[in-house]
């Protein structure tokens, strides 16, 4: 699953994941991937 996550966080909020990674943001915030995404 983990590797899952780090491909995702990839194409995060560039790829379809848009609204998906909205709600794994929550978790990435923490490691700063919120203002990768954003």
């Amino acid at each position: 699953m983990r590797a899952a996550r780090k491909n995702r966080r990839r194409r995060g909020g560039k790829g379809k994941g848009c609204a998906r990674s909205r709600q794994i943001d929550g978790i990435h915030a923490q490691a700063g991937e919120y203002a990768s995404l954003t």
